[in-house]
C-alpha cells in the first residue's frame, strides 16, 4: 500500500520496511516487491543484482511474477546485461507456473527472432496459450500474426494486408492506394 500510494501518501522507504519484514518471513510476493524496488531504485539505491538475488528467491517458491519479472530483467538488459538464453529459461518457468504474460512474451521472441530462432509456428501456439489464459494483448497479437500485417524478423514492410485496408475503408484496387470508397 505504501509502495503504491493505496489509503495513504506513497512512502517508498515504509514500503521497502514492509517488504523486508515480509522477506524475513519468506512470504514471495513481498521479496518480488523488494526486488522491484532495487530493479527501479525505488526506496534503495537502483541495484541490478539485489534485483535478481530477491527475484531468484521468490522464484525458487515456483512464484510466477517472480519468475516473470526475472525473465523481463535479463530480455531488457536495462540494470543487468542482457541474457536472452536465461530470460527465456524464466519465461517458461513462469509460464509453467500460469502466467499469460510470459506466454505472450515467449510468443514475440519466436515473431521476431529475439533469443530463439524466428518462427510464426511457434509464435502462434504461444499467443493461442496466451490468449487461451484471457489475455486480451495475446488475442490482438494472435490476429495481428495471422493477419501478416505486422512483418516478422524475416519480412518486411510492403502494403497493408486488404483486412487492414478494407477496415480503413481505402481502396487498394486499381484506383490506388489511400483512395476512399
Amino acid at each position: 500500500m505504501n509502495a503504491a500510494g493505496l489509503g495513504t501518501r506513497r512512502n517508498d522507504e515504509e514500503a521497502i520496511r514492509w517488504y523486508r519484514k515480509a522477506t524475513a518471513k519468506g512470504y514471495a510476493p513481498a521479496q518480488s516487491n523488494l526486488a522491484f524496488m532495487y530493479s527501479q531504485g525505488r526506496g534503495v539505491s537502483l541495484d541490478g543484482g539485489e534485483a535478481v538475488r530477491w527475484h531468484r528467491k521468490a522464484a525458487a517458491q515456483n512464484y510466477a511474477p517472480a519468475e516473470y519479472k526475472l525473465a523481463l530483467l535479463y530480455f531488457e538488459g536495462d540494470v543487468i546485461p542482457q541474457n536472452f538464453p536465461e530470460a527465456m529459461r524464466w519465461f517458461h518457468k513462469a509460464a509453467e507456473h500460469g502466467s499469460a504474460a510470459a506466454e505472450n512474451q515467449i510468443s514475440s521472441a519466436y515473431r521476431f527472432g529475439r533469443g530463439v530462432p524466428q518462427s510464426d509456428a511457434e509464435a502462434e501456439k504461444w499467443y493461442r496459450a496466451a490468449a487461451g489464459h484471457g489475455l486480451q494483448e495475446a488475442r490482438h497479437n494472435l490476429e495481428v500474426l495471422r493477419s501478416g500485417w505486422l512483418p516478422s524478423a524475416r519480412t518486411s514492410f510492403s502494403e497493408p494486408p486488404a483486412l487492414f485496408s478494407e477496415a480503413a475503408g481505402v481502396r487498394t484496387d486499381s484506383a490506388g492506394p489511400d483512395t476512399p470508397k
